[in-house]
């Protein structure tokens, strides 16, 4: 992960940690989206007082990795399909409270009418254009390079290309008659960040999630594999994968998401569920290693202190809202008594520890 991008993800837990907290004060999120033309390179610009701007939109929404709000706001404003490539600027104004987020939209309605107060811009025409952001120039010049050079996705990360959604469409629709689900009624995309791309299919014989991993999490196929097999209560069922794009498709779980259900019965029983699904693998943690889990034990981890605190102060600035490194500092108290405390485990007997992620 690049210093840039680590920083959108870290502003993005801090922006979702501080609102779990009620410590942040009412925040406007702002939109705006890079809206690619189907066939050529070339972006949606619309006209306003002020001058060109890219097409934008407020949500109360907050959280980094889901997209699908994205889309439909842009499908209700212009009438078109679109997916989430990626987010291309994360910013917040502290003096407004508000948050500026950019994001590249793939266009996947090609016989489409622009409207009226918009047009599709060319590199070669952005000089002569007043823009209503003027801080916009930069990213919009970054994107006509991107194109000329085509951009190369860090870690596997194909689901940020053109394209990339018709292939991965045609895969899922030829999984899901092969195993007898019959056609796709439709498909959703609902997260696409650096650590995964997802989607949410429906067919008549049901519903499905496929997931899309960088290189540096194909370990997730296996693991996914492995315990779906052994847990089959637990661990919806792998329909398919493709290990050379590493792509998961998967029976979505029965029921409803916890986060609609308000019975706190449902919660403990799922909490339960899940904690004797980690107990089940206590005795297993080297079988998880080897299908490629990263070592998460207490030793591991001490050994990590001091590169993660050398690289939580050499990141890119902070929103000033932010307390997150208020404990942590090259001479905290909390950076010389972890390695000490860590070394207590045995006398604690915390299990040994993997991670899938």
């Amino acid at each position: 992960m690049t210093p840039g991008e680590r920083s959108i993800f870290v502003q993005s837990l801090l922006v979702e940690r501080g609102e779990a907290m009620g410590s942040l004060p009412t925040r406007r999120f702002l939109h705006y989206a890079i809206i690619t033309h189907p066939a050529v390179p070339q972006i949606l610009l619309v006209q306003g007082p002020a001058g060109w701007s890219l097409p934008r939109f407020e949500s109360a929404e907050h959280y980094l990795g889901e997209v699908g709000y994205i889309n439909r706001a842009i499908r209700e404003q212009f009438g078109i399909e679109v997916t989430v490539l990626r987010c291309v600027r994360n910013e917040f104004d502290a003096e407004t409270a508000t948050v500026r987020r950019i994001h590249e939209a793939e266009n996947h309605t090609p016989h489409w009418t622009i409207p009226q107060h918009g047009k599709w811009v060319r590199q070669k025409e952005l000089d002569d254009l007043t823009l209503a952001q003027p801080n916009h120039r930069a990213v919009l010049e970054s994107w006509f390079h991107e194109q000329e050079t085509r951009r190369e996705p860090r870690d596997g990360r194909d689901w940020t290309l053109s394209g990339w959604w018709e292939q991965a469409a045609a895969w899922i629709a030829q999984q899901l008659r092969q195993h007898g689900y019959g056609e796709i009624l439709a498909i959703e995309q609902i997260k696409a960040w650096e650590f995964s791309c997802v989607l949410y299919v429906r067919t008549h014989a049901g519903t499905f999630y496929f997931k899309a991993a960088p290189r540096s999490l194909a370990r997730e196929l296996t693991v996914t594999q492995r315990l779906a097999a052994l847990h089959p209560r637990q661990i919806p069922a792998v329909v398919a994968v493709e290990t050379a794009h590493r792509w998961l498709l998967t029976r979505a779980a029965r029921g409803s998401p916890l986060m609609e259900v308000s019975d706190l019965s449902r919660w403990e029983c799922a909490a339960d569920a899940y904690a004797r699904l980690q107990i089940d693998w206590i005795e297993r943690t080297g079988e998880l290693l080897a299908l490629g889990c990263p070592d998460r034990t207490l030793t591991k981890l001490a050994q990590e202190i001091d590169p993660l605190v050398t690289s939580w102060h050499s990141m890119p600035s902070l929103p000033p809202w932010s307390t997150a490194t208020s404990g942590v500092s090259t001479s905290s108290p909390v950076r010389t008594a972890l390695p000490s405390s860590i070394g207590m485990s045995p006398v604690w007997r915390i299990p040994f520890s993997a991670s899938s992620s």
